[in-house]
């Protein structure tokens, strides 16, 4: 293929943004949803043109950009970063079609101030899985945490600037250690270049490996986020808007998991396999703190927040594993979560708009007037337990098939505190908010209307077709030369 779409999906979503931005109101949210929906039909129709289980990078496109430093647009996608762009503009329309977000008494924002944020995060964030230019990556990376940064302040809950300034200190602070990093690897390096392809012509030395590998580790620890780099994300996901909870847990965690991939995977290879027990052990930390946590949690936003961190400790362990089908559980675990978690969020947005609060101990019997809310609720807290039929379970599964070779028995500790636990946590959340006698208050409460349901039933129809026919996800990740 040609024609440079990557580059156009880009620009196409952050020109998209900026004609929003200058719109009347009246017109903000149609011409978001036509822009993210036009993006996300460029992005299946180049389904066509990838090419299944060839290493190394797609649909390449390089311009210099400032030839003295080395540094270029340089985007190219493999078996890794596709799923995840794809991913990336499938949750670009489901925000687009959610509402926008109720304001508390007395607070008016522009409402294309915020679809034009929505639609420029998307751009941003397409933009951090493609590019293969490190100082163009980290750009991205930044103004991505700017941009989710400006949704929770501007439109989040009533302690929207406590979660904000939390999450954008702790993410600035571990990028600017990235970016050390990233400076360090441009001059120690001989191919004196940004571009990730010709630094890994020139492999580094042991020591040297080492040392650049953690910069780059500690980031994208904070962003996936793992234990115990953890803590910003609650509170963000709490005070967040509907629409930025659910990129944020849909694809702006990936972010974390898939720079370990992409960066020391790619550049620091006998140094990350140097850690590969440690780093097994710490994903096994998240995997059953993130679970017994989740137990103790009132808020339902809080409690998916923590459910976050608990799948997310899956998708490192298939990295820590090394084997191919643990990396390929990996990858389907992004995207499995990214949909799960974001149709979870949806759901606790609906539940708040209507309620006003997400208290579980609160929301009682909200199945005798809620059926829709509540049964798309019960078949997304399945998949997300690993129910076969949906993604979670061929995710997990993969995963620790692939894991197996080398933890051996020591998955028991996962499989107990993880897995069991979490069917635990999300079945007695059903049963405290769904089932039994509703509460008085609730009486008056109204079910999902058809344009509120239908983001719903497009992530339940992708997490069903990932679960049943689970060999087109694995194709397009195969082969991309990490191992």
């Amino acid at each position: 293929m040609h024609f440079p779409i990557l580059t156009f999906l880009v620009a196409f979503s952050l020109g998209g943004a900026a004609l929003v931005f200058m719109m009347s109101d009246r017109f903000a949210r149609r011409l978001t949803i036509a822009f993210t929906a036009a993006a996300f039909a460029v992005g299946l129709a180049s389904l066509p043109f990838f090419r299944l289980g060839e290493a190394g990078f797609q649909f390449l496109h390089q311009v210099s950009w400032i030839p003295q430093l080395g540094i270029s647009w340089h985007v190219g996608v493999d078996g890794l970063s596709y799923p995840l762009v794809l991913l990336t503009l499938f949750l670009g329309v489901i925000v687009s079609l959610l509402p926008f977000p109720h304001l508390p008494e007395g607070i008016t924002r522009k409402e294309r101030a915020y679809w034009g944020m929505l639609l420029a995060l998307v751009g941003t964030i397409v933009g951090v899985f493609v590019t293969l230019d490190l100082f163009v990556f980290y750009i991205f990376w930044e103004v991505v945490l700017v941009f989710m940064f400006f949704l929770i302040m501007l439109w989040g809950g009533e302690n929207r600037r406590y979660a904000g300034m939390k999450f954008f200190i702790y993410t600035q602070a571990a990028s600017l250690i990235m970016l050390l990093g990233i400076i360090a690897l441009y001059l120690f390096s001989d191919a004196q270049s940004f571009d990730l392809t010709k630094i890994a012509e020139f492999p580094l030395p042991f020591q040297l490996q080492y040392i650049l590998m953690w910069a780059f580790l500690l980031s994208f620890f904070v962003k996936m986020p793992a234990v115990p780099f953890h803590t910003w994300l609650p509170d963000a996901h709490v005070e967040a808007p509907t629409a930025g909870s659910v990129l944020l847990a849909g694809v702006l965690l990936k972010m974390g998991a898939y720079g370990i991939l992409r960066i020391p995977g790619m550049l620091f290879p006998d140094a990350l396999h140097s850690i590969a027990w440690g780093l097994g052990i710490f994903a096994i930390i998240s995997i059953v703190y993130g679970a017994l946590v989740s137990l103790a949690q009132d808020n339902i936003k809080r409690l998916i927040a923590y459910s976050s961190v608990n799948h997310m400790g899956y998708a490192l362990l298939g990295i820590a594993a090394f084997t191919p089908l643990a990396y390929q559980g990996a990858v389907y675990e992004m995207v499995s979560h990214g949909v799960l978690a974001g149709l979870l969020f949806a759901l606790a947005g609906f539940m708040h708009d209507k309620t006003g609060t997400f208290s579980i101990a609160r929301l009682k019997g909200l199945m005798e007037k809620m059926p829709k809310l509540s049964w798309i609720f019960v078949v997304a807290a399945l998949g997300s337990m690993g129910v076969p039929a949906m993604s979670g379970f061929v995710a997990e599964f993969m995963v620790f098939a692939g894991a197996y070779p080398v933890y051996k028995g020591l998955l028991v500790i996962p499989l107990l505190g993880g897995v069991v636990v979490t069917a635990g946590y999300f079945l007695w959340t059903l049963e405290r908010v769904f089932f039994g006698k509703i509460a008085p208050e609730w009486q008056h409460l109204s079910d999902l209307v058809r344009q509120e349901t239908l983001p719903l039933y497009a992530m339940l129809a992708v997490a069903f077709f990932l679960g049943l026919y689970p060999g087109w996800l694995i194709n397009l990740s195969r082969a991309v030369g990490l191992f």
